[in-house]
């Protein structure tokens, strides 16, 4: 019979691998779906869930139980997913277009009239 969520926790929390093991595969699909649904890019997935693996593993002992192992997880996910999403977000034009150059004045945009 496998052990259920709560009792693996506690288990990889004294130290036990396999437990983590466990979790992490009992998990690992339904986080990769959720880290491809926020990512867009299956390869950006694999590495942020892998963050949030280790991550886990190396702040287990902070995880209280006030929800499922699972939500903890997800949140996890999802941030290392947020992390990557503003590594690769580029520089607004923008903000390069209106710059000033040196010894210039600032470039206007122009605005229609119709």
């Amino acid at each position: 019979m496998p052990l259920d969520d709560l009792t693996l926790v506690v288990r990889a929390q004294e130290g036990d691998v396999r437990a983590f093991e466990a979790l992490a595969r009992r998990h690992e699909a339904a986080l990769y779906r959720t880290a491809v649904r926020v990512t867009g890019d299956r390869a950006e997935a694999e590495d942020a869930l892998q963050e949030a693996l280790l991550d886990a593993w190396r702040n287990l002992d902070r995880f209280r139980g006030d929800a499922a192992f699972s939500t903890w997880m997800y949140r996890l996910v999802t941030n290392r997913c947020l992390v990557a999403l503003r590594r690769r977000r580029p520089v607004p034009e923008a903000d390069a277009v209106l710059a000033s150059p040196p010894g210039g004045s600032a470039v206007r945009p122009r605005v229609s009239t119709g």
